[in-house]
């Protein structure tokens, strides 16, 4: 990558510092996931499931067809690749990769803002604030978000030096390209970054009739893209799963996106709103604001251009936030750098006012930061309830216990089935499921009768040796099929007896009849 366009002319300390700065939230946030190899907590719903598949895949499972779920190819590759590196633990490796990516992304805001404003020192610090966003978005980790944000990251700063400089750089044009095609396959609603920008480079040059430059930036940003397309479609062929990799990653997963109400849109966006005030965004996101409406004049310079596109980039990335109507915390990852740009731009605006006492700057600034260093502050608490506060559930809670009395009394290939739980008891007992069903995914299964056919078939041809159920959902009055709920109750009932040793817990477990 070239640097000369980078040098601040602050010396090296400044950048000494805010690399230093960056490495206090890149500490903050990888000790804060569940993954960590300080953690007292077991893997998240999510996170486990992504593991499932990796673990499945090391052992000779095809995805979407002997495992299904709507997340795209590449997240599964990640999984399994994290599989191989455990160390003691199932998720250890995994959260190796994790640290490797958010290093990888934080690396690239920072550049990305020393880049825009030639300010190391406010561009680590900024990076310092952004800790309690990205310790709330990561959740406790693993989630698709996760790995897209590191491709965003890098994609976002080579089209800003793209746009800025208007130098073409073949290897910045193709790696657009290939982090494009790997977010497209972790997840295709992720890929509003390359929309928007797309877009601006295709009227821009249309308008200025650059023909040539708009023939070599298309040329290059799709051959990235091709070549992943053209490996996954290889790696669908070779392992026979294309048909159900193109119906669960597109067709299941545009379900379960627009399976719910604008009201629930509405709620989930007034969720991400109080995030944003929690976390201290929405004072820089005014200021940013303000000042980009006030300088829409100066549009036809191309590094205001920058600042509208990004505003764009945000608007329209925040509607697919908020596009499957749910406030899951995670999905609000994507935003991070638009977000992050944006306050780093608004800082900068203050700094170079012409204001009578440099005081006042740093005073303004300061009122700006006032919610992220309270945020800063629950930071601590929440690492000290992942790694010491909190009893340890990796040695005694209910998942372990009932994984162990399963792998004590099952074989390596006798199947199970946990419904509607997470994926940690397979990992724990390192067995698999009856089916392909190893947990639900979030869908109403009225609308497809063909998928409750095969759960129901697999269910009865294929019965597992044990079944793991939620208390709650096991002694409901009102069970319905929606999720498959009345059918698998039914079915314990009828073929099973369960363990005494977990019939007070809220997990319980049932024993196939012999």
């Amino acid at each position: 990558m070239d640097a000369v366009e980078e040098n601040t002319g602050e010396g090296i300390y400044p950048k000494l510092l805010g690399y230093l700065f960056l490495t206090l939230n890149f500490v903050l946030t990888m000790l804060s996931l569940w993954t960590s190899p300080f953690s007292h907590f077991l893997a998240g719903h999510d996170a486990s499931m992504f593991l499932y598949f990796g673990q499945g895949m090391n052992h000779g499972l095809v995805p979407y067809r002997d495992m299904f779920d709507h997340k795209g190819i590449v997240l599964y590759w990640i999984q399994q690749l994290g599989v191989c590196l455990n160390f003691g633990r199932y998720d250890s490796g995994i959260w190796l990769i994790e640290c490797v990516f958010y290093l990888v992304t934080l690396i690239f805001m920072f550049r990305t803002i020393v880049f825009l404003t030639k300010r190391p020192l406010m561009a680590g610090v900024l990076l310092f604030l952004a800790t309690p966003l990205s310790v709330v978005t990561f959740d406790f980790g693993d989630y698709s978000e996760e790995f897209a944000l590191t491709l965003i990251t890098i994609a976002l700063y080579f089209f800003i030096r793209l746009i800025v400089t208007s130098k073409l750089n073949w290897r910045h044009l193709i790696s657009i390209g290939i982090c494009g095609g790997l977010t497209f396959f972790i997840r295709p609603n992720m890929i509003t970054l390359w929309v928007v920008f797309c877009g601006y480079l295709l009227i821009k040059l249309l308008i200025q009739k650059e023909f040539v430059q708009l023939g070599r930036i298309a040329g290059g940003i799709f051959l990235g893209g091709a070549a992943v397309c053209v490996l996954v479609f290889i790696y669908a062929l070779v392992v026979g799963n294309l048909d159900q990799m193109i119906y669960q990653t597109f067709t299941v997963n545009s379900e379960y996106a627009l399976a719910t109400t604008w009201a629930d849109r509405y709620l989930a966006a007034q969720g991400f709103f109080g995030l944003a005030n929690k976390t201290g965004i929405s004072s820089v996101l005014i200021i940013y604001g303000l000042t980009t409406f006030l300088n829409l004049d100066r549009l036809r310079d191309s590094r205001w251009q920058l600042r509208l596109v990004i505003v764009i980039f945000a608007a329209v990335n925040f509607l697919t936030v908020i596009l499957s109507g749910r406030y899951y915390a995670h999905y609000f990852i994507t935003m991070i750098p638009s977000v992050v740009l944006m306050a780093a731009l608004s800082v900068d605006d203050i700094l170079r006012m012409a204001l009578p006492h440099a005081r006042v700057k740093y005073a303004i600034i300061g009122l700006l930061m006032v919610p992220a260093l309270f945020g800063i502050r629950d930071v601590g608490h929440t690492n000290m309830q992942v790694s010491v506060t909190t009893p340890n559930y990796r040695q005694t809670g209910i998942d372990v216990q009932e994984a162990r009395y399963i792998k004590a009394r099952t074989r390596p290939e006798d199947p199970i089935y946990i419904h509607r739980i997470n994926a940690n008891i397979y990992l724990l007992s390192d067995r698999f499921a009856n089916s392909r069903f190893f947990t639900l995914p979030s869908l109403d299964y009225t609308y497809f009768p063909k998928l409750t056919a095969e759960f129901k078939q697999k269910l009865t041809n294929n019965r597992p040796k044990f079944i793991a159920i939620q208390r709650i959902l096991y002694t409901a009055s009102n069970l319905n099929d929606a999720h498959l709920d009345k059918m698998t109750v039914t079915f314990i009932q009828q073929h099973y007896t369960p363990v005494k040793k977990f019939q007070n817990t809220d997990i319980l477990l049932f024993q196939l009849n012999k």
